[in-house]
C-alpha cells in the first residue's frame, strides 16, 4: 500500500505493462495510464485504453474529452457517437461530411444528419436544412413536409 509507483515499475520491468495500466487506471491515474499504454503497447492496445477511459470520461459528463480523445485516436464513429449524445448537432454533422461513408454505420449517419436538418429548420435556414435532408432520403422528405407544413 502506497506504493504504486513502484508497482508499477516492477510490472513494466517484467513485461506486463498492459497489467501496470490496469493499475494505474484502478487507482484513478487515468493519464498515467495512457501516457504508459501510448509509450509501450501496440497501437489496439492503446486504442482499447483510449476507449475505456473514454467510456470513463462520457460517465463523469465529460462529453467534450471523450470525443476529443477518440478524435485523437482516428475512432471517429465513436467521436461522432458522443458528439451526437452531448448534442453538438453542427460540429457532428461538419465532421461527418469530410469522413468516408464507410467509416459510420449508417443508422448514425442518419441520426445525425436529421438532426442537423432540424436544428437548421429551427433556426430559419431551410437552404441548409434541404441539404441535410436530401442525404436521409425518404426521412428526409417527411421532415420537409413536417416543417414545410406546420412552421
Amino acid at each position: 500500500e502506497g506504493r504504486l509507483w513502484e508497482g508499477v515499475q516492477l510490472l513494466c520491468l517484467v513485461d506486463k505493462v498492459w497489467d501496470a495500466c490496469t493499475y494505474l487506471r484502478a487507482s484513478k491515474h487515468w493519464e498515467e495510464s495512457l501516457w504508459l499504454a501510448k509509450c509501450r503497447l501496440s497501437d489496439q492496445e492503446y486504442k482499447d485504453i483510449t476507449k475505456k477511459y473514454s467510456e470513463y470520461l462520457v460517465s463523469q459528463g465529460r462529453l467534450e474529452e471523450a470525443a476529443l480523445l477518440h478524435a485523437s485516436t482516428g475512432n471517429w464513429s465513436a467521436c461522432l457517437e458522443v458528439l451526437h449524445l452531448a448534442q453538438y448537432r453542427g460540429l457532428a454533422a461538419k465532421l461527418l461530411r469530410y469522413l468516408d461513408n464507410g467509416v459510420v454505420e449508417p443508422v448514425l449517419c442518419e441520426a445525425i444528419w436529421m438532426e442537423a436538418a432540424r436544428l437548421l429548420f429551427e433556426v430559419g435556414h431551410k437552404e441548409g436544412a434541404y441539404f441535410y435532408c436530401d442525404k436521409i432520403g425518404d426521412k428526409g422528405e417527411e421532415l420537409k413536409k413536417e416543417y414545410f407544413h406546420v412552421k
